[in-house]
């Protein structure tokens, strides 16, 4: 069973296993003028994810540019537009940040590892990362990282676009069952529920460190009455459930759609939000 809370960090609530926060952190983040996340220690029970409005830390801009490794800068040059140059130095500067919170480690001297289709892992052995996993998903102005420990994690957030031609592309992209469930659907809920079923399909396979190429019409999300949902595997004669993996729906504001999905079923998510008052 998983089960999920929200925190707003203008509200403060002991995190995980201890209340204490990194005083470290703290000072070091105020110095070098970052984001402060007041992170505890993470439980293995727990998927933290942080939910951050980017235009809250755009301030912050000069100095989490100053994290990124090379390729990531040189990423964020390849964008046409500023505001989505922003965004990524924004928001990839953020994931780092936060991770060097948890570990306690200057987070611009942490090194990742990229899987086949571009998932980033903190490499083993080092900065005592063995153990933690992450996520990261922007969609214009807002952004979430998802934390674990000894799992494997993946996390996605879209804006719902009314323009979508969600029907068309469920036809394309989602399976039969889900497709008829979209179409049967009102037509005032229909696009909520596509983007509940794409996040839910694209953070299991970023959980799985899978590209979309995969194949989404493959998986079947069956949704249980708790929020949560199961995955099905239709590519084969025989559907089959994969039991190793978890998805949750996350609570979010407005016309955004997020998801999370980890291994196993013994873990809690719980969200909470940036706000200046962590500072």
């Amino acid at each position: 069973m998983v089960s999920c809370s929200v925190r707003h960090w203008f509200h403060r609530r002991p995190l995980v296993t201890r209340e204490a926060t990194s005083s470290f952190g703290l000072a070091e983040s105020i110095l070098v003028n970052r984001p402060h996340f007041p992170v505890g220690l993470l439980a293995p029970q727990k998927v933290e994810v942080w939910v951050v409005f980017l235009p809250q830390i755009r301030a912050y801009l000069n100095s989490l540019h100053g994290v990124l490794s090379p390729e990531e800068s040189r990423r964020a040059t390849r964008f046409a537009f500023e505001q989505d140059r922003e965004r990524f130095i924004l928001a990839h500067g953020t994931l780092r940040t936060l991770l060097g919170e948890y570990l306690q480690q200057d987070p611009g001297g942490l090194d990742f590892r990229y899987g086949e289709y571009g998932k980033p892992a903190l490499i083993p052995d080092q900065h005592a990362s063995k153990s933690l996993y992450f996520n990261l998903s922007h969609s214009t102005d807002h952004c979430l990282c998802a934390v674990a420990l000894d799992r494997e994690v993946g996390v996605d957030i879209e804006m719902v676009r009314r323009d979508v031609e969600c029907l068309r592309l469920a036809e394309r992209f989602f399976a039969p069952r889900e497709y008829d469930d979209l179409r049967q659907a009102p037509e005032e809920r229909r696009h909520a529920r596509f983007y509940r079923y794409w996040t839910c399909k694209e953070a299991y396979l970023k959980a799985r460190g899978l590209g979309l190429s995969s194949g989404l019409e493959r998986i079947e999300i069956i949704f249980e009455g708790d929020g949560s949902a199961r995955y099905r595997d239709t590519g084969s004669d025989v559907a089959v459930n994969d039991e190793r993996w978890l998805v949750k729906t996350l609570p979010m504001e407005g016309e955004v759609a997020a998801a999370v999905a980890a291994q196993g079923d013994d873990w809690e998510v719980v969200v909470s939000h940036y706000s200046e008052s962590c500072r």
